[in-house]
C-alpha cells in the first residue's frame, strides 16, 4: 500500500490544565493509501472537524505528527500545506473570494501550488482553459466566469470551490460538511460533482460528514469516530454490506 497519508498517535487538547479541558483528539492512528476516499462520521463533539483541522494546519497538535508522501509536515502552517492539499469548507465563502469575479478565484487558485509570477493565470488562453475546464461538466457554470461569487447560489459556490480546488489536482482533498448548508437537491447534486472530479483526477480525499446516506453512497472506506478517537474503520468490502441502522448505533 502507497501510504499517502499518516497520522501518528495524533492528540489534541482544548482548555489544557483548566477544569473544563476537552481532550477532543486522541491518540488518533491513521494510514489512508493513494487514491482513498475516506469518509468520516460521528456524534458532534466526537473530533472530526478538529482532526480534519490538524490535518490541514489550522491547528497544530499537543502530540502526535502528521506525514503527507512520508514527508512530516506537522509544525507547517496552513499556507504552506496548501501546495499539498486542497480543502472545501461547509460555507463556500470560506474557500473563496466572494467580491472577486470567479475568473480571478481560479487565477487564486491556479497559484496555490506554483511560484507566484504575475505570467501565470493572465491571457485569453487561461480564461479558455478554465471555461473547458467548466463546461466539462454540463453544468453551465462557464456562463459565470465574469460574475462575482458572492452574487451565486450556495449551490453554484460549492461547486465552483470545488472546481477551483480541483484545477490544480492536488495530493489530498480534504471536505468538511460540504452539503451542510445546502438544500437536499443541491446537496445531491454537489456530492455527484465532488466524486465525479474525485474520480477524473484519482483523487485522494477525507471527508467529514453528518449525512449518513452520503457516507454509504460515496467512497470506498468510512471511518467512525467517538469522543475523539476512531472507534470503527470499514474498508471497501465491509462497507458495502454497511446500513443506516448499523451507522446509527454509534450516534446513541
Amino acid at each position: 500500500m502507497n501510504v499517502l497519508l499518516e497520522l501518528r498517535q495524533l492528540s489534541r487538547w482544548f482548555h489544557r490544565h483548566e477544569p473544563a479541558a476537552v481532550l477532543a483528539v486522541n491518540q488518533v492512528h491513521l494510514q489512508l493509501a493513494d487514491g482513498d476516499f475516506a469518509v468520516v462520521v460521528g456524534p458532534n463533539g466526537s473530533g472530526k472537524t478538529t482532526l480534519l483541522n490538524l490535518i490541514a494546519g489550522t491547528l497544530f497538535p499537543d502530540q502526535g505528527s502528521v506525514l503527507v508522501d512520508g514527508l512530516d509536515i506537522t509544525h507547517w502552517p496552513d499556507y504552506r500545506r496548501s501546495r499539498l492539499m486542497a480543502r472545501i469548507f461547509q460555507d463556500p465563502m470560506h474557500g473563496t473570494a466572494p467580491e472577486l469575479t470567479v475568473l480571478d478565484n481560479f487565477r487564486l487558485s491556479f497559484l496555490r501550488p506554483k511560484p507566484k509570477l504575475l505570467r501565470w493565470g493572465t491571457g485569453l488562453a487561461f480564461r479558455k482553459q478554465v471555461y473547458d475546464y467548466i463546461k466539462e461538466l454540463g453544468m453551465g457554470l462557464e456562463r459565470y466566469l465574469d460574475k462575482e461569487v458572492r452574487l451565486l447560489s450556495g449551490g453554484q459556490r460549492q461547486a465552483i470551490a470545488l472546481l477551483m480546488a480541483t484545477f490544480n489536482p492536488p495530493r489530498l482533498l480534504l471536505m468538511d460538511e460540504p452539503t451542510a448548508a445546502l438544500d437536499p437537491r443541491t446537496s445531491e447534486t454537489v456530492m455527484q460533482l465532488a466524486d465525479q472530479l474525485i474520480q477524473r483526477h484519482h483523487l485522494s480525499c477525507l471527508m467529514v460528514t453528518h449525512n449518513l446516506k452520503h457516507a454509504l453512497q460515496y467512497g470506498n472506506r468510512l471511518l467512525v469516530m467517538g469522543n475523539g478517537s476512531i472507534v470503527a474503520d470499514y474498508p471497501a468490502s465491509p462497507k458495502k454490506t454497511l446500513t443506516l441502522s448499523d451507522l446509527q448505533q454509534y450516534f446513541y
